[in-house]
């Protein structure tokens, strides 16, 4: 806020109350010191299919959780299926959805016991995606049920490559078949962050993801790192070898931020 001279700041009403006269609502406090999030590919759950459901563990601080071994049960305690995440929280695991069962996760970690409901809404009728990466190729598996093969059914659905510059749409018509796989070259399609989306035959997208192609980068690590501080900003000198300036060159850059109140 002190960085520009613009007038950009944030304005927030608190309200300061006495609890002896005032209306006092206590916060209940939160059991679990674990952030877990369950994400299935695509955006949502399918009846009746596999889907690929992603796993993020994080800490209070924004610190992934990691090798950690999880396990998914149904309502009726039944073992579905076993997961683990790697170093970073991260990890996935397959699910038969179906209408009708609520499933939970439960994992330990440092001798404490975690458990968390799959707050998912399984839908009955839709087309679920799946991407792999094998060598130069990422294979896209679009998955649908029975009851939703009998409305969409030789229907012209796009399945769109973008990235802000460049989009790239192939035709997708489900016809007998429940599941259709495209091949996408890793040479050809954009470098970095590129978004699969399957629209519908009224152009409505329907599923979405992102993916990452590192084909056509070169990663550098900085060799050292300087970081001093003024007031509210932090200025940071990078050194990086073997780079050529004058050439265009992208930095990613991600801040974790811990706020506190006083």
């Amino acid at each position: 806020m002190r960085n520009f001279n613009e007038p950009n700041y944030f304005v927030e009403s608190v309200r300061v109350i006495d609890p002896d006269v005032g209306e006092y609502i206590e916060t209940a406090s939160v059991k679990n010191d674990i952030d877990a999030q369950f994400l299935p590919e695509g955006g949502h759950l399918l009846n009746g299919v596999v889907n690929n459901v992603g796993v993020v563990l994080k800490d209070h601080k924004g610190y992934g959780v990691a090798s950690v071994k999880g396990t998914v049960y149904d309502q009726f305690d039944n073992l579905i299926t076993e997961f683990e995440v790697n170093k970073f929280g991260i990890g996935k695991f397959p699910l038969l959805a179906e209408l009708g069962k609520d499933y939970k996760i439960k994992f330990s970690k440092l001798n404490k016991d975690y458990s968390f409901t799959l707050n998912q809404k399984i839908e009955s009728i839709g087309v679920t995606l799946s991407l792999v990466h094998y060598r130069n190729k990422a294979l896209v598996a679009l998955i649908t049920n029975k009851e939703s093969l009998k409305l969409i059914k030789g229907k012209p659905y796009q399945l769109a490559v973008h990235n802000g510059d460049k989009i790239e749409a192939l035709e997708v018509v489900f016809e007998d078949e429940l599941n259709i796989v495209k091949v996408f070259d890793l040479e050809t399609m954009p470098a970095g962050v590129n978004v699969l989306t399957l629209f519908n035959e009224n152009n409505k997208p329907v599923i979405e993801r992102l993916f990452f192609n590192y084909n056509g980068i070169d990663i550098l690590a900085s060799s050292d790192l300087k970081a001093s501080k003024a007031n509210d900003s932090i200025t940071m000198t990078l050194n990086f070898k073997h780079i050529e300036a004058n050439k265009f060159n992208n930095l990613r850059v991600s801040i974790t931020t811990r706020n506190r109140i006083l």
